[in-house]
C-alpha cells in the first residue's frame, strides 16, 4: 500500500518495464524486479535492474461493538500486532469511562514494521432524566397524584403508583426510579406537605325587608369568598331569601366552609290609586291599599275628601305586618273650566245658510240638535241658541247666541225681444220694486253690472238663460233666473268658391261650388245683368269683354227667415300666348339661325330675362331684350359652341295679373 519511486541515471532518457515512469511514484502490489533501458545523447543504450520487495500488512482486530450506559467504565483490547496505539487517549487493555457514543480507532504494528488500523463502535446510552415533579402542598383529606417523567417505566417507594391518586396523612418525601427503553435508570424525589384545614364561622341567620342592606362577616380563616357575589364584611342588598355559603382560606391555602340563611321579606305593594283628573272646585278622596297603615304627604288622611286648588303629586308610605314599608304616588290634575264663546250675534239674509262655530273648548253641544261647524238654514225670524262646550279634560261651560233672518228683495225683469236671428241684440229692463244695484248674467260667458237697463248682443244661436241679481236696501240680495229666456235662431253662413276667378276670350264658363251652412234656399246673382239662379251649385257662361269684372253674390236663407250673403269678383283678362322652339341650326343659311322665345301677348316686355347654359351649368348667353335671341356662340369666347343639348331659363312678368313666372327647358343645337 506504500508508494515507491524508481529513478535511473546515466542516460538522457529511460524506459522502464511494467509501465513504470522514471522518477514518478507508484504503488506496487507485490514483490517484483523492474528493468530499465537508458539511452545516451549519442543514441547508444544501456540497461539495469532493481528489486522491490512488498511486505504484507498485519491483521489488526479492535473487537466487537459495545453498548453501555452513561457513566459505566469499559476496556478496549486490540489483537493481531506487536504494538497498539488507540486514538482519543485510550490505552490498550486499560479501563476508561466514555462520555458519549464514539468510534475508537487503533493502529497496530506487525513484526515486519508494517502498520494497519481497525475500529470499534462504543454506544453510550444516556441515563433517563427522571423528574419526580414539583414539591406539593395539600390540605388534609385531599388526594395527591405523583407523576414522574423522563423515563419509560417508574417505581415509587412507599407503595405509590405513578400517576395514581392517593391520600397522604402526613408530610413525606417520595423517591421514584425511572428506567428508559435502553435499560438505563435514574432516580428523583418530591416532597408532599400536608396542611390542616381552617374552621370557618359564617355567623347567625338574618331576616330583612326587601331592599335593605345587610353585612355577612365570616371568621376563622385568612380570606373569605361568599356565594352570589357577596363580599365579606361589605354591605349588600339581598334580592331573594336563600342560603349564602362562605369558603374561608387559611394562609397555607387550605379551605373551610360555613352557611347563613337570609330571609328576605317582600315589601308591601302599596297602591295610591290611579291618577285623578278633576275640574276646578271638585272634591277628591285618596284611598291607598296594600298595607296596614298609611302616611300621606301634605298632611292628608287616608280616605278623607279634600278640594285641591291646583295640579299636584301626592305620596303615600304604607307599612305591612312585617314592618316593611313601600311608597306610591298619585297625580291629581286640576283642570280649568273652559271659557266658551258661542260667537257674536248674527243678521243673515233669507235663504243664506248659517254656521255656528263656538270657541274655547274641545267639543260642543248646541241646543235644538245643531252641530258645531255644520251649516243650516232658517226661515225669516229671530232665534236664540245655547252651546255647552267641554274641554279635553271633560270640564264644561255654556254661552248663547242670537240669529236674525232678514227677508230677501223681490226680483223681476223683462226684455224688448226674446227671439231672433243671430247675432241678436236684446235690451233688458229691471222691474223689481226696489234695488240698490243690478248684476246681469247672460250665461254666454258675459256678466254685466249696470243700472236698471242693459243691452247685450248674443252672437251664437241657441237658448240662453238670463239671471238678474239685485241688492236690496236691507243689504240682502236675491237672484231671478229665467231658463231658456232668449231664443237665438241660427243664421246661415253663405260661402262658395269657383273653379276660376278669371274669364278669357277662349273660355268664359265658370263653375260655382256652394259651401254654405245652415241654409235651406239660395239665390245667385252673376253680376252681368243675366237672370240669377236658385240652384245649389250653378254654372254660368260670361260674354268676354276685355278687362271687364263681375260681382257674383250668393244669398243663403233658412226656414226661420234668417239670411246671409257673400260676394266675389270674376275678372276678364287677356291670355298669355308664347312659343319656345326645341331646336335650331346656327349654320348661317338664314333659316332657323337664332333661338329665342316668341311672345304674342300676355307679358310685360320691360320685365323680361332670357339665359342659356351648357351641360355643366355654365352661363353662355343672357339678355333682357325679348327681341334678341341666341345665335349659338359663347358670350365669353365669341366662338360657336358644339352640337348638343343646352338648358334655357325664361323669366317674365304677366301683364294680366303682374305675376312673375319662370319657364325652364332644353334646346337641341344642330349644325
Amino acid at each position: 500500500g506504500n508508494t515507491v519511486t524508481l529513478n535511473a541515471n546515466g542516460g538522457v532518457s529511460y524506459s522502464w518495464s511494467n509501465g513504470v515512469v522514471n522518477n514518478v511514484p507508484f504503488v506496487p502490489t507485490n514483490t517484483s524486479i523492474y528493468s530499465v533501458i537508458g539511452t545516451a545523447a549519442n543514441g547508444c543504450t544501456g540497461s539495469s535492474q532493481v528489486s522491490v520487495t512488498v511486505n504484507p500488512l498485519p491483521n489488526i482486530i479492535a473487537g466487537n461493538t459495545q453498548t453501555i450506559c452513561s457513566g459505566t467504565p469499559i476496556t478496549l483490547s486490540a489483537t493481531g500486532g506487536t504494538a497498539y496505539n488507540w486514538n482519543n487517549g485510550v490505552n490498550n487493555g486499560v479501563a476508561f469511562t466514555p462520555t458519549g457514543t464514539n468510534t475508537y480507532t487503533v493502529t497496530g504494528t506487525g513484526s515486519n514494521g508494517c502498520t494497519n488500523t481497525a475500529s470499534v463502535l462504543v454506544v453510550v446510552n444516556s441515563a433517563p432524566n427522571v423528574n419526580a415533579g414539583q414539591n406539593q402542598s395539600i390540605c388534609a383529606g385531599f388526594p395527591v397524584t405523583l407523576s414522574a417523567s423522563g423515563a419509560n417505566t417508574y417505581s415509587w417507594n412507599n407503595g405509590v403508583l405513578n400517576n395514581s391518586a392517593f391520600y397522604p396523612t402526613t408530610t413525606n418525601t417520595y423517591t421514584v426510579t425511572g428506567t428508559s427503553v435502553n435499560g438505563c435508570t435514574a432516580t428523583s424525589q418530591v416532597t408532599v406537605t400536608v396542611n390542616p384545614s381552617p374552621t370557618v364561622n359564617g355567623g347567625s341567620n338574618k331576616v330583612v325587608c326587601a331592599g335593605t342592606a345587610i353585612i355577612l362577616n365570616a371568621t376563622g380563616a385568612n380570606t373569605y369568598t361568599w356565594s352570589n357575589g357577596v363580599m365579606n364584611n361589605v354591605p349588600f342588598v339581598p334580592i331573594n331569601s336563600g342560603t349564602y355559603t362562605v369558603t374561608g382560606t387559611s394562609s397555607n391555602g387550605c379551605i373551610g366552609t360555613s352557611s347563613v340563611f337570609v330571609t328576605v321579606n317582600p315589601l308591601p305593594i302599596i297602591n295610591a290609586g290611579p291618577d285623578i283628573s278633576v275640574c276646578n272646585g271638585s272634591a277628591v278622596q285618596l284611598n291607598a291599599s296594600g298595607g296596614v297603615s298609611y302616611l300621606w304627604s301634605n298632611g292628608l288622611n287616608n280616605g278623607s275628601s279634600f278640594v285641591p286648588s291646583s295640579t299636584a303629586v301626592y305620596s303615600v308610605t304604607g307599612t305591612d305586618h312585617n314592618g316593611c314599608i313601600a311608597t306610591d304616588d298619585i297625580q291629581v290634575v286640576v283642570n280649568p273650566i273652559p271659557t266658551v264663546f258661542a260667537g257674536a250675534d248674527q243678521n243673515i239674509c233669507d235663504g243664506n245658510s248659517v254656521t255656528l262655530n263656538a270657541q274655547g273648548a274641545n267639543t260642543y253641544s248646541w241646543s235644538s240638535g245643531l252641530i258645531n261647524g255644520v251649516s243650516f238654514n232658517l226661515p225669516v225670524g229671530q232665534y236664540a241658541y245655547t252651546v255647552t262646550g267641554t274641554s279635553a279634560a271633560g270640564c264644561s261651560a255654556t254661552d248663547e247666541i242670537t240669529i236674525t233672518v232678514i227677508p230677501k228683495p223681490i226680483v223681476n225683469f223683462d226684455s224688448d225681444i226674446n227671439t231672433g236671428c243671430s247675432p241678436l241684440q236684446v235690451t233688458f229692463t229691471n222691474t223689481s220694486p226696489e234695488s240698490q244695484s243690478c248684476q246681469w248674467n247672460m250665461h254666454d260667458g258675459t256678466s254685466l253690472i249696470s243700472g236698471n237697463t242693459v243691452s247685450h248682443k248674443f252672437m251664437n244661436f241657441g237658448d240662453y238663460t238670463v239671471s238678474l241679481t239685485i241688492l236690496g236696501s236691507n243689504g240682502c240680495s236675491n237672484t231671478l233666473s229665467l231658463d231658456n229666456y232668449i231664443h237665438v235662431l241660427e243664421t246661415p253662413k253663405a260661402s262658395f268658391f269657383s273653379n276660376s276667378a278669371v274669364i278669357t276670350e277662349s273660355n268664359g264658363k265658370i263653375n260655382f261650388f256652394n259651401t254654405s251652412t245652415g241654409a235651406d234656399k239660395y239665390l245667385w246673382s252673376f253680376g252681368d245683368e243675366s237672370v240669377g239662379s236658385i240652384e245649389f251649385s250653378p254654372s254660368h257662361s260670361y260674354v268676354y269683354q276685355s278687362y271687364g269684372q263681375y260681382l257674383v253674390t250668393l244669398i243663403a236663407y233658412n226656414d226661420n227667415g234668417c239670411v246671409d250673403s257673400i260676394s266675389k269678383w270674376i275678372r276678364a283678362q287677356e291670355e298669355e300666348i308664347f312659343y319656345i322652339p326645341n331646336a335650331f341650326t346656327p349654320n348661317g343659311n338664314g333659316l332657323n339661325d337664332v333661338f329665342k322665345p316668341i311672345f304674342t301677348s300676355g307679358y310685360d316686355e320691360h320685365n323680361f330675362y332670357f339665359a342659356v347654359y351648357n351641360r355643366w351649368g355654365e352661363l353662355i348667353f343672357e339678355t333682357k331684350d325679348p327681341e334678341l335671341g341666341w345665335n349659338g356662340t359663347s358670350m365669353k369666347s365669341g366662338d360657336l359652341v358644339g352640337e348638343g343639348i343646352y338648358t334655357y331659363t325664361v323669366i317674365f312678368k304677366s301683364s294680366i295679373n303682374s305675376e312673375r313666372k319662370q319657364i325652364m327647358g332644353h334646346v337641341n343645337l344642330m349644325k
